[in-house]
């Protein structure tokens, strides 16, 4: 898998973390029936908030992290 290309969920990472761990983390996936970036996470390899924050500065998209964020159950509306 070291010359594969990585799967598109971690392939961005690729300038944050080492390509040995995130290869890695791809032959641990597909043996595990799991997603890469899972794996990664529960490795302790990246946090998921920085995940996820990398994943929407890669995608262009706004993140917020709700982390710790209350919110008013009355304030979502039912569809």
């Amino acid at each position: 898998m070291d010359g594969d290309p990585l799967p598109p969920d971690i392939a961005f990472l690729a300038g944050s973390l080492d390509r040995d761990t995130l290869a890695a983390a791809a032959r641990r996936a597909a043996r595990e029936h799991d997603h890469a970036h899972e794996v990664l996470i529960h490795a302790g390899a990246i946090g998921r908030a920085a995940y996820l924050r990398r994943l929407a500065t890669h995608l262009d998209v706004p993140f917020h992290d709700l982390a710790g964020a209350s919110v008013d159950p009355r304030s979502i509306a039912r569809a």
